[in-house]
């Protein structure tokens, strides 16, 4: 009986510590508040989108958090209740996201980036039984049937989310409701402060037993089963078999915490059922209904780690990456466990001795609690981590310890620069002798064979301690021996198989065969080598200055330069492969992890726990752990944990805007292309990505296809902007890179139609064309018009001086030569002659005056022929006593007239006056000049005899006058009767 009693007690032990085996070792909670930017510390509850943005609802409103950014969401609603905000928020069967406010229902609207009102409190529903807004109500989001049901005092309703209707139930009244769950595909449980409630919402019957309690907290855990918590700290099972409450059954857990708030199983949770639960003052709990002491531990460790004792927990959920959230009425709470955990210890003697740079920490070979840690310029110190304090130490001043290690016989060895010693299991040293080989002999590893010899890497060579004898033999470059090692320094070394040993040189890698005492193969470049190591299956892997390589079968089979997106590769002193086969390697950019048959880096910085991302070295040892040396401390970590590269989310356009102004525009479902004016051209786009561990890691890459050429590396940066982009289509593209600097595969785009500018449509470019063309092409008609013009008054000169001119001169040619011939003959007749040639003379005198006063363009103005004809009009007037007046229009003295008009207006003028006075025989001549209606209107009248205008004429003046005027566009009348006078009107357009 007793060892059924044992048995028993031993598979409850093995079965709770299967149990803790499957949780997390450590829970690190991060925390958000007011600070970190949520709108208010008090959070009710938290979701997920299918965005992978975390919304958050608290006291003030609706909270949306990626990491860097929280967005603050007002809940408006115009019916104004007095009851205390309750806020809750739902993602529905669509992904569309909704928050209630005191049954206040509100939908998130992504194209406004707002909620809007959808129901209230005040509608006629809700008020059908009781116009009283009371605090408490109940929701559940029933995705299935794509609905909310909605519990308040007056009554249970559903919500139709397709419809948006709003629709009541046979149920008409509750007490104050607290919850509502869905225990099966039909059945929902209400529970209220004074019984519980089961609805069926197909035949829509319902029964009801009392249940009295001050706050319920239940939870569903499977189909017709669910756990509640009472005011008594306790939790109870229900199940629910044919329309029946069954006995509730007990399930106590620590007195001392006070009662349950909120209760979950977390998703991707293996094993047994294990309760989160949440309590009011006493933090997080993990509980196993049938072993409830199993996690009490966990509690403590947990709370006490994170500070959350006396913490309301109102909600525990967890998103697609496997973030735990808390919702707390003192804040967000977030923690991850799946999260790859970098440990640190640093050690306060280091400052207290004023010593610096920890070579290596060794386990003790007997002891788990003591370590051997190796200074760099003090010596050795056994240490006991568990109390801290230093156990015993070994004073060794400059000697620069290189490596401790343990050989098969519990010997401590210990490699300086200027000693080769041995610490035995009674902690007694030995000093090996080196100075005849060279004083202050540098080693720098160590390694020993199946026959107990240890093999050293040094700056002379390959040095062999036999054992027992301890007799030193050095293996050193021989210049005319090929066989002989390539380089005096022999960095690093590793066992190859049993036989071979791979050394690390200056000048390469070379596989030396113990028992033939040479070197057998020099393989891969001849460059210096930083550090090799060899995994299981004896692959070699080599790290040089900027690239490593992969050697199997003792050929260079890859190599590698770079990772990420073209992040170089820097090594510095340190490759080692752990058990699984990984990579670890020290460089410029931080801790890189290769995994060989995904070919994938990941990249571990300060941001992951690291004390400095420049650290000497590794130290993989027999607990397991692998350790990274710094100047006070180590990290460490356990290179089998889980460290698939984490997945990043898919970047998002959040914004874009013009001219600063957020646009109307649902980037979830966006609508392509989007019109942008020409005249709004400066647009910026807004994007992010769903991380919480390490957001600030996180870079991305963007092009806008269509203007840029390629990818530009936008940084951390979340935001970009362009101005002045040419009218055409374009397509925004943004990337994520992961952590280690690769692309994620997802690219979120958004495309845009920029209006063009009429001046860079190709309308407009073909109108200035033609009006370009039409220009010089006028330009090339009107200089074409000049010259015709110039040819033209060329041609009137020409003529006038042959009309006027050379009939004249011709006739005084006559006139002389006939006054030659008479001028023995007849005096007379000579004389006549000799008058003739001077009438004539005068008459060319007077034509070549008019011609040169009619082209000369100093004389353009209307006062000009003014002047002219007054001076021409007086001359003839004052011969025959005529009076002559003038009526001119002082306006028109500087009114411009063009050449070719102001001759013949000159000649229309002079031949009106010569007229009248030579043959009106009049005595007063009058001559007007005045606008009107915007014509230039001139008047030539004498009181003569007159004439007759329509009588047939020798004289071809008149003719000469309307052809005159015919040719600069104006027009001539002539009034004239028998012993009235005569009138000449000219008519001209100015």
């Amino acid at each position: 009986m007793l060892s059924k009693k044992k048995l028993l007690l031993s598979v409850l032990l093995l079965w709770s510590c299967l149990l803790w085996a499957q949780l997390p070792n450590d829970l690190h909670f991060q925390r958000y508040s007011t600070h970190e930017g949520l709108s208010d510390n008090y959070v009710f509850n938290v979701v997920e989108d299918r965005q992978h943005f975390i919304w958050v609802a608290t006291f003030q409103g609706v909270d949306r958090l990626d990491g860097v950014e929280v967005r603050h969401y007002s809940l408006i609603d115009s019916s104004k209740t007095d009851a205390q905000p309750t806020t809750e928020v739902l993602i529905d069967y669509k992904g569309s996201i909704w928050a209630i406010r005191n049954a206040n229902l509100f939908k998130y609207n992504p194209t406004q980036d707002r909620f809007e009102l959808k129901s209230h409190t005040k509608s006629k529903e809700f008020n059908a039984l009781n116009n009283k807004v009371k605090q408490k109500f109940a929701v559940l989001n029933d995705i299935p049937n794509q609905c909310f049901w909605i519990a308040r005092e007056n009554g249970l309703f559903r919500y139709q989310i397709e419809t948006g209707r709003l629709e009541s139930t046979p149920i008409r009244s509750f007490s104050t409701p607290y919850k509502i769950i869905s225990i099966n595909a039909t059945t929902l449980i209400v529970a209220t402060n004074e019984e519980w409630i089961s609805y069926d919402t197909l035949t829509k019957k319902s029964f009801r037993i009392p249940k009295p309690a001050t706050e319920w907290v239940i939870y569903a855990t499977k189909a017709n089963h669910w756990i509640y918590s009472d005011e008594g700290r306790r939790i109870w099972e229900i199940s629910f078999q044919n329309s029946q409450f069954t006995r509730p059954v007990l399930t106590e857990i620590n007195p001392q915490r006070k009662e349950i708030r909120s209760i979950t199983t977390l998703p991707n949770q293996t094993g047994p059922k294990v309760l989160w639960c949440g309590l009011v003052t006493g933090g997080l709990a993990l509980l196993d209904p049938e072993n409830k002491n199993a996690y009490q531990r966990f509690n403590d460790r947990i709370n006490e780690l994170n500070g959350l004792h006396y913490r309301r927990i109102l909600n525990i959920y967890q998103d697609s990456t496997h973030n735990i959230w808390l919702s707390t009425d003192q804040g967000l709470y977030r923690a991850n466990p799946t999260k790859f955990q970098i440990q640190k210890e640093l050690f306060p003697f280091f400052r207290k001795l004023n010593i610096s740079r920890v070579r290596q920490i060794v386990q003790h070979a007997s002891e788990s609690h003591l370590e051997w840690i190796a200074n760099s310029n003090y010596g050795l110190f056994l240490y006991d981590k568990v109390h801290q304090k230093i156990i015993k130490s070994f004073e060794m001043p400059g000697s620069g310890i290189t490596q401790i290690k343990y050989d098969r016989y519990g010997r401590l060895w210990v490699l300086s620069a200027k000693k080769l010693t041995i610490i035995d299991p009674q902690l007694r040293i030995k000093t090996i002798p080196t100075v005849h080989l060279k004083p202050d002999l540098l080693c720098w590893r160590i390694i020993f064979d199946r026959y107990n010899n240890a093999w050293i890497g040094s700056e002379i060579g390959l040095l062999k301690v036999a054992f027992p004898t301890q007799k030193i033999t050095v293996y050193a470059p021989v210049i005319t021996d090929p066989q002989s090692i390539s380089h005096a320094f022999v960095y690093d070394l590793k066992w190859l198989n049993h036989q071979n040993i791979a050394l690390a040189t200056r000048n390469g890698v070379d596989i030396f065969d113990i028992n033939t005492e040479k070197v057998t193969k020099k393989i891969g470049p001849r460059q210096n080598v930083f550090a090799l190591d060899i995994d299981s299956t004896e692959t070699m892997w080599v790290a040089f200055s900027n690239e490593f390589i992969k050697i199997s079968n003792h050929q260079v089979v890859k190599s590698w330069k770079s990772y990420g997106n073209n992040r170089s590769l820097r090594f510095k002193n340190g490759l080692t492969v752990d058990k699984s086969g990984k990579l670890w390697m020290n460089t410029n950019d931080g801790l890189l992890n290769f995994d060989p048959v995904t070919e994938k880096f990941q990249l571990f910085t300060e941001n992951d726990g690291l004390i400095s991302n420049y650290f000497y070295g590794f130290i993989y040892e027999n607990n397991g752990n692998l350790y990274l040396n710094y100047e006070e401390g180590v990290n460490y970590f356990d290179p089998l944990q889980a460290h698939t590269t984490p997945k990043i989310n898919k970047a998002l356009l959040t914004d874009f805007s013009l001219l600063d102004e957020r646009q109307a525009i649902n980037f979830w479902n966006p609508q392509s292309p989007f019109k942008v004016n020409y005249d709004q051209n400066i647009i910026t786009f807004r994007y992010a990505v769903v991380e919480f561990d390490h957001p600030e890691k996180i870079t991305f890459r963007y092009q806008l296809e269509g203007f840029d050429k390629s990818w530009k590396n936008g940084n951390t940066r979340r935001d970009v902007s362009y101005t002045n982009l040419s009218g055409g289509h374009y397509t925004f593209r943004v990337q994520a890179l992961r952590t280690d600097g690769n692309a994620d595969s997802n690219i979120a785009e958004f495309r845009i139609f920029l209006t063009t500018p009429y001046y860079q449509s190709w309308w407009f470019f073909g109108l200035l064309f033609c009006g370009i063309t039409s220009f010089f092409y006028s330009l090339y008609r009107y200089r074409l018009k000049q010259i015709l013009k110039l040819q033209h008054l060329r041609n009137s000169i020409s003529r006038d001086l042959h009309d006027e001119v050379g009939s004249t001169l011709s006739s005084i040619t006559m006139l002389s030569e006939s006054a030659k011939k008479s001028i023995d003959i007849d005096q007379a007749q000579t004389r006549k002659f000799m008058e003739s040639i001077t009438t004539n003379a005068q008459k060319v005198l007077e034509s070549m005056d008019d011609i040169v006063w009619a082209i000369n363009p100093k004389d353009d103005s209307l006062e000009s022929i003014v002047l002219r004809i007054k001076e021409y009009a007086y001359t003839l007037t004052e011969t025959k006593d005529i009076y002559l007046r003038f009526d001119i229009d002082p306006r028109l003295q500087k009114l411009k007239v063009p050449m070719k008009i102001r001759r013949n207006l000159y000649l229309i003028l002079k031949e009106s006056i010569n007229n009248a006075v030579k043959h009106s025989g009049c005595n007063e001549l009058k001559i007007t000049l005045k606008t009107e209606n915007r014509a230039l209107n001139m008047v030539i009248q004498d009181n003569g005899q007159g004439f007759d205008p329509l009588k047939p004429s020798l004289r071809n003046g008149l003719e000469n006058m309307r052809q005159r005027a015919i040719e600069f566009g104006g027009e001539i009348r002539i009034e004239s009767q028998k012993n009235k006078g005569t009138t000449i009107y000219i008519k001209m357009d100015s």
